[in-house]
């Protein structure tokens, strides 16, 4: 597990650093079309990854969805596990917002119970 934890600090760090020398576009093509695809048969406890992303959230200041969503993404697809970044957006009146979250079979990591967001893009 320590293993794990340690691998997802370093992506967690690789996509704060990323954040400050591309825009989004790019951060999103780049992570379509080079992924990093190991075979790597493994019973990870979903839920314990995404509650320790997390906890990285609280101390690391990564203040961007799509980057969290990511940077999780990158560590599944290091080992192999595929999962899916949603794109949705939310507007009424004079509001207007957006949000990412990942979605691995029944999980979903950052996903926002209290909006209905329309999905307008998934990868």
């Amino acid at each position: 597990m320590v293993f794990f934890l340690a691998k997802l600090f370093v992506i967690n760090i690789y996509f704060i650093s990323i954040k400050k020398i591309l825009n989004f576009e790019d951060i999103i093509n780049i992570h379509k079309t080079n992924p990093k695809y190991i075979n790597f048969a493994s019973n990870i406890n979903y839920k314990n990854l995404f509650f320790c992303q997390s906890l990285f959230l609280k101390y690391i200041p990564m203040n961007s969805c799509l980057l969290s969503v990511l940077s999780l993404k990158s560590f599944f697809l290091s080992f192999g596990i595929i999962s899916t970044v949603k794109i949705g957006i939310y507007i009424t009146n004079d509001i207007f917002k957006s949000h990412a979250w990942l979605e691995l079979g029944e999980f979903k990591f950052l996903f926002d119970n209290n909006i209905n967001y329309k999905e307008i893009y998934e990868f």
